[in-house]
């Protein structure tokens, strides 16, 4: 059961560096090189998700999926300089919390 774990969190992480490129291609207009990368990292990510899905059970792997929400607040903050208020990081706690009740 780890292999389908592992793959379900490597798939929330590349399709949230997905959303990354997505944002950076929203400054510059409809078709970028940002737009394109965003675009084949969430293809990657399901993909990467897919075999998870052959030899795991949906009911424990897509909750996985909402690390995500982790993923992108955090390379957000790198990225971008933004902010995360002390709500925001209780719900991030609460997120990582939640899978990992899930994931035992």
């Amino acid at each position: 059961m780890i292999l389908p774990i592992f793959l379900s969190v490597l798939s929330s992480l590349i399709g949230s560096v997905g959303a990354i490129y997505l944002k950076m291609a929203s400054d510059d207009g409809i078709f970028n090189k940002e737009l394109v990368i965003g675009f084949g990292l969430y293809i990657i990510g399901i993909l990467t998700f897919i075999p998870a899905l052959m030899y795991g059970e949906l009911s424990i792997l897509y909750p996985i999926i909402s690390l995500s929400y982790v993923w992108v607040a955090l390379i957000s903050m790198k990225a971008f300089k933004e902010k995360i208020s002390s709500v925001k990081w209780v719900g991030i706690l609460l997120i990582i919390f939640g899978v990992s009740l899930i994931a035992i």
